[in-house]
Protein backbone atom coordinates (compact mmCIF):
# COMPACT_ATOMS: atom_id res chain seq x y z
CA UNK A 1 0.00 0.00 0.00
CA UNK A 2 3.33 2.57 0.87
CA UNK A 3 4.47 1.73 -2.65
CA UNK A 4 1.10 2.79 -4.42
CA UNK A 5 0.96 6.00 -2.69
CA UNK A 6 4.36 6.81 -3.85
CA UNK A 7 3.75 6.34 -6.91
CA UNK A 8 0.89 8.19 -6.91
CA UNK A 9 3.03 11.06 -6.06
CA UNK A 10 4.95 10.80 -8.51
CA UNK A 11 1.75 10.71 -11.35
CA UNK A 12 0.72 13.80 -9.76
CA UNK A 13 3.87 15.52 -10.82
CA UNK A 14 3.54 14.01 -14.09
CA UNK A 15 1.70 17.32 -15.06
CA UNK A 16 4.72 19.84 -14.79
CA UNK A 17 5.04 21.21 -18.14
CA UNK A 18 8.50 20.07 -19.99
CA UNK A 19 10.07 23.28 -20.02
CA UNK A 20 9.43 22.85 -15.62
CA UNK A 21 11.67 19.65 -16.03
CA UNK A 22 14.25 20.74 -18.58
CA UNK A 23 14.71 24.10 -15.89
CA UNK A 24 14.72 21.59 -12.92
CA UNK A 25 17.30 19.11 -13.75
CA UNK A 26 19.69 22.76 -14.93
CA UNK A 27 19.90 23.63 -11.83
CA UNK A 28 20.67 20.61 -10.35
CA UNK A 29 24.74 20.84 -9.82
CA UNK A 30 25.41 17.42 -10.91
CA UNK A 31 23.25 16.98 -13.85
CA UNK A 32 23.48 20.50 -15.36
CA UNK A 33 27.21 19.69 -16.55
CA UNK A 34 26.38 16.27 -17.73
CA UNK A 35 23.68 18.34 -20.04
CA UNK A 36 25.56 21.17 -21.04
CA UNK A 37 28.47 18.27 -22.22
CA UNK A 38 25.89 16.63 -24.16
CA UNK A 39 24.75 19.80 -25.43
CA UNK A 40 27.72 20.67 -27.33
CA UNK A 41 29.24 17.17 -27.92
CA UNK A 42 28.05 14.09 -27.99
CA UNK A 43 31.61 12.47 -26.84
CA UNK A 44 32.14 11.66 -23.38
CA UNK A 45 34.50 13.86 -21.34
CA UNK A 46 38.37 12.10 -20.14
CA UNK A 47 38.64 10.30 -16.90
CA UNK A 48 41.17 13.13 -16.47
CA UNK A 49 38.08 15.80 -16.58
CA UNK A 50 36.18 13.98 -13.81
CA UNK A 51 38.85 13.29 -11.59
CA UNK A 52 37.84 16.11 -9.28
CA UNK A 53 33.90 15.55 -9.67
CA UNK A 54 31.54 14.52 -7.26
CA UNK A 55 30.76 10.52 -6.93
CA UNK A 56 27.56 11.69 -8.43
CA UNK A 57 29.16 12.97 -11.48
CA UNK A 58 31.75 10.36 -11.85
CA UNK A 59 28.44 7.69 -11.87
CA UNK A 60 26.56 9.64 -14.47
CA UNK A 61 29.99 9.35 -16.19
CA UNK A 62 30.31 5.67 -16.74
CA UNK A 63 26.53 5.68 -17.66
CA UNK A 64 27.47 7.98 -20.25
CA UNK A 65 26.11 5.26 -22.98
CA UNK A 66 22.99 5.28 -21.45
CA UNK A 67 22.16 8.98 -21.40
CA UNK A 68 20.98 11.24 -23.72
CA UNK A 69 19.23 14.80 -23.93
CA UNK A 70 15.18 13.84 -25.46
CA UNK A 71 13.54 16.98 -25.41
CA UNK A 72 15.72 19.09 -23.64
CA UNK A 73 15.85 16.84 -20.86
CA UNK A 74 18.63 14.61 -19.48
CA UNK A 75 17.15 10.64 -19.61
CA UNK A 76 18.71 7.42 -19.26
CA UNK A 77 17.97 4.55 -21.05
CA UNK A 78 16.61 1.08 -18.81
CA UNK A 79 16.27 -2.21 -19.68
CA UNK A 80 14.70 -5.57 -17.68
CA UNK A 81 16.65 -7.67 -16.83
CA UNK A 82 14.94 -10.33 -19.13
CA UNK A 83 15.29 -8.01 -22.12
CA UNK A 84 11.33 -7.60 -22.57
CA UNK A 85 10.73 -4.15 -21.39
CA UNK A 86 13.04 -1.06 -22.39
CA UNK A 87 12.17 2.34 -21.21
CA UNK A 88 13.74 6.35 -21.25
CA UNK A 89 13.44 7.32 -17.74
CA UNK A 90 14.09 10.77 -17.00
CA UNK A 91 16.76 11.65 -13.95
CA UNK A 92 15.09 13.27 -11.32
CA UNK A 93 16.77 16.05 -9.63
CA UNK A 94 18.09 15.36 -5.81
CA UNK A 95 15.85 18.28 -4.66
CA UNK A 96 12.98 16.60 -5.80
CA UNK A 97 13.36 13.28 -4.78
CA UNK A 98 11.38 13.88 -1.07
CA UNK A 99 8.76 14.92 -3.17
CA UNK A 100 8.55 12.22 -5.63
CA UNK A 101 10.13 9.20 -4.04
Amino acid sequence: MQVECQLLRVADRAHKTEEWWRQAQREETELAPVIQCKEDSAARLSWQQMVDESPGMKHLWQQWALLCLQDGKLQRHWEDTWGRASYWVVLVPHALWHELF
